[in-house]
């Protein structure tokens, strides 16, 4: 890094929305506390899979955007790597920081250090169930991974994981994963300080399980709708809503599930930005999430814990070790046994609210 100058930080993705903007003008913040300068690289411009949101930063002088009116299947991917990496050239960058290496700014990242012999960071959450490999792509990547100075984790429980590609652990860090813990503290309370206004304009039952998430089949709503008619079956008088928050290509599907089940407790609102989410969350009793093998981390459990909620969690997500503890903060489920999450909704339902209260005075 040159010490006669302010060093200069760049962070490359291939799109940085949604979380991203609150990550990155914290980080800005703090880079410049520092003395050091932040640039922010971000490839395509639309097509991400957060397009339903158009909360970004782009329009702060240290924001770039390579490919604006574009998304990333419109691009060839070797073509932006050598974009990033030119770009990383013209900023004068001293330390860059790229997506997973499967990404083009990853692989331009790495490229880029490889040609300067400068320091390269690579962002990544994904571990080895969530993305199976063959034998030769864990061989070129665990070689790829001996030209990386340092890699940024969620948290500990993926140590095991980046161990496998050979990764010493003084180079492993953590808190990628991160939501904008204020926002949502702070939504939260302001609705709670209103509650009859925003459950009456939101039409909210008054006790309901929220969901939040794309309605995809990673997220495996469908698992939890049958788990619900098994759970409403043995307990018809629980007062328990389910309010399944979001969209996405197996919103029909689900949305059919429950009208050939013939369910008026199970209720479905279309996507709602980071800055409204928190009225939902506020006024809910607990979040579930019970993704499947394939969820990294699963950033809904922050926003809900942030909002001072109880959660059940798939032990698959990647966050479930780390955020989630059994009995204090909420309950853990197997995303594949339905009589798991059966009995999960049915210790929130029949949870006292002061033990609610203290579950989510935890989380």
């Amino acid at each position: 890094m040159n010490r006669y100058r302010n060093p200069k930080i760049c962070v490359c993705h291939t799109d940085l929305r949604l979380y991203w903007p609150d990550r990155l003008v914290a980080f800005e913040a703090f880079c410049r506390e520092k003395g050091a300068l932040l640039e922010v690289v971000e490839i395509a411009g639309q097509g991400s899979p957060y397009s339903f949101t158009k909360e970004r930063a782009s329009h702060a002088e240290w924001w770039h955007c390579l490919h604006p009116a574009k998304g990333m299947e419109e691009l060839g991917s070797f073509a932006c790597s050598r974009e990033v990496g030119a770009k990383l050239l013209e900023l004068e960058t001293d330390v860059a920081i790229g997506g997973a290496l499967a990404f083009p700014s990853g692989a331009g990242v790495v490229k880029w250090g490889l040609k300067t012999a400068k320091k390269v960071v690579i962002m990544d959450d994904a571990r080895l169930a969530d993305v199976p490999r063959s034998r030769l792509v864990n061989w070129i990547k665990r070689r790829i991974y001996q030209e990386v100075d340092a890699v940024l984790l969620p948290a500990p429980g993926h140590v095991a994981d980046y161990a496998f590609w050979g990764i010493p652990a003084r180079s492993l860090h953590f808190g990628l994963n991160v939501v904008n813990n204020d926002l949502f503290r702070d939504s939260a309370r302001a609705v709670r300080a209103s509650e009859i206004y925003h459950r009456t304009q939101l039409q909210l039952p008054e006790r309901y399980l929220l969901g939040v998430g794309r309605q995809v089949e990673k997220k495996n709503w469908m698992a939890l709708l049958n788990a619900w008619g098994g759970f409403k079956r043995k307990h018809p008088r629980s007062g328990l809503d389910l309010v399944l928050v979001g969209g996405g290509p197996d919103r029909s599907k689900l949305a059919e599930r429950v009208r050939s089940a013939g369910w008026n407790d199970v209720h479905f609102h279309d996507f709602t930005c980071q800055k409204d989410i928190g009225r939902y969350y506020a006024m809910a009793e607990a979040v579930v999430l019970p993704s499947r093998v394939g969820e990294t981390w699963g950033l809904v459990v922050n926003e809900a814990m942030a909002c001072g909620l109880p959660v059940i969690v798939s032990r698959q997500c990647g966050c479930a070790s780390t955020l989630v503890k059994e009995g204090v903060n909420g309950w853990m489920v197997d995303a594949e046994s339905m009589e798991s999450m059966e009995l999960a909704i049915r210790g929130l339902a029949n949870a006292p609210r002061d033990r609610l209260v203290e579950m989510g005075r935890s989380s």
